[in-house]
């Protein structure tokens, strides 16, 4: 779903053994960051959220797209749920890494080690 963006981002919603999964592909920017909040606040809502982000197809996130991440993590964890980093690439992990989000949020390699730990805690 483009929608006319100059860096879009294509969402793909998935369930993977009682984990939603969200597949990112595209740039986490200022103008699709509140596209990504609002697929994560549906699901961050519920009763002990389990939720993966896939970034195996993102190479790009700003600082409103860390904010968004940063706000979904302490919302899944005040509902009791778990929001685990699947598949980030080099690039978006720096800046993760960088801008602390990491120290905070839970990153595995594949979206299968994501999964499992997602559905762990």
């Amino acid at each position: 779903m483009n929608r006319g963006l100059r860096w879009p981002l294509d969402i793909a919603v998935e369930q993977a053994d009682g984990v939603r999964v969200l597949a990112l592909a595209g740039r986490v920017g200022r103008t699709s960051a509140p596209q990504l909040a609002e697929a994560i606040g549906s699901i961050a809502d519920r009763t002990s959220p389990r939720l993966v982000l896939d970034f195996a197809l993102v190479d790009y996130i700003s600082s409103a797209g860390l904010e968004v991440i940063q706000t979904a993590a302490g919302r899944c964890t005040a509902a009791r749920g778990a929001l685990v980093l699947a598949a980030v690439p080099e690039a978006v992990r720096i800046t993760l890494e960088l801008s602390g989000v990491l120290d905070r949020v839970p990153m595995e390699a594949s979206r299968e080690q994501a999964i499992a730990r997602a559905k762990a805690s």
